[in-house]
């Protein structure tokens, strides 16, 4: 329960922060034919603020997947507590100018719910999907 409470304010955090933003600059256009101090003031706050989210963010993401550790160790999903298949991925390889074959820095396993379309990474990340890959569906 409290895994999904956290999932959910991670997956809406970058549009609460937009949207925070976004009000800022509304305040700061306001500000700059009323008072042209309060819209400098409003500038630096907000480039300020940038590290406080960023480091919020971060926080979020330490406390999802500490939360979502326990449950993959005893092969459960923390979405749906449905079965949890470890499902193989093989590396991508790219070749790139000057080299013959270069390894991408992409996991060798994943893990699958059979009950959800939930994938995760052994460290607890949800795996986000690249739109070239996509892993097999699991099976039991």
């Amino acid at each position: 329960m409290i895994y999904r409470i956290v999932r959910a304010v991670r997956e809406s955090y970058a549009f609460v922060v937009m949207a925070l933003f976004g009000l800022l600059f509304l305040a700061a256009l306001g500000c700059v034919f009323l008072l042209p101090v309060g819209s400098v003031v409003i500038l630096l706050g907000s480039i300020l603020l940038l590290v406080v989210v960023w480091v919020l963010g971060e926080v979020l993401a330490v406390i999802e997947r500490s939360l979502a550790r326990p449950s993959l160790r005893r092969s459960l999903c923390p979405c749906c507590r449905g079965e949890v298949v470890r499902t193989e991925v093989a590396p991508r390889r790219t070749t790139l100018p000057g080299l013959d074959t270069a390894i991408d820095p992409w996991p060798t396993a994943v893990l699958q719910c059979t009950r959800c379309p939930a994938v995760f990474l052994e460290t607890g990340e949800v795996f986000r999907e690249d739109p070239d890959f996509r892993p097999a569906p699991a099976s039991t």
